[in-house]
């Protein structure tokens, strides 16, 4: 079991899953569909929050919270719909729910709207035709 000691080395580990998942240069493009990234993803960003709580500091607990929410104008956005979109995904051979799956799956650690879900899955569909 891997035990990290402060809030710094949380806050590396995050930078280099984002690097991993969201980079424009992955070593391996699958890693933003690996559902065990994903949740080791999203914990880590909830203990960077719960952190900055406990040590009484709203301000970059706040921060943190306004950077997960997705919206179609960050970088992570056009990386998972272009990713998916690749042949290599199979996201032709996915169900509607398959599809909604696997997209909130790369979303880990951000939240989405269900809006903007359907946005995003219909925006990958309109690219693999």
């Amino acid at each position: 079991m891997i035990v990290l000691r402060d809030l710094v080395e949380l806050e590396v580990l995050q930078k280099a899953l984002m690097g991993a998942r969201f980079g424009d240069s992955p070593s391996d493009p699958s890693l933003i569909a690996s559902p065990y990234l994903a949740v080791i993803h999203s914990s880590i960003v909830d203990e960077i929050i719960a952190a900055h709580r406990s040590d009484a500091k709203e301000g970059p607990a706040s921060r943190w919270e306004k950077w997960r929410v997705m919206s179609k104008q960050r970088h992570e956005w056009d990386v998972i719909v272009h990713r998916l979109a690749s042949p290599e995904m199979g996201w032709k051979n996915l169900s509607l729910a398959g599809r909604r799956d696997v997209v909130l799956t790369c979303l880990q650690p951000f939240e989405i709207s269900d809006e903007l879900l359907g946005e995003m899955v219909a925006e990958i569909d309109r690219l693999t035709g």
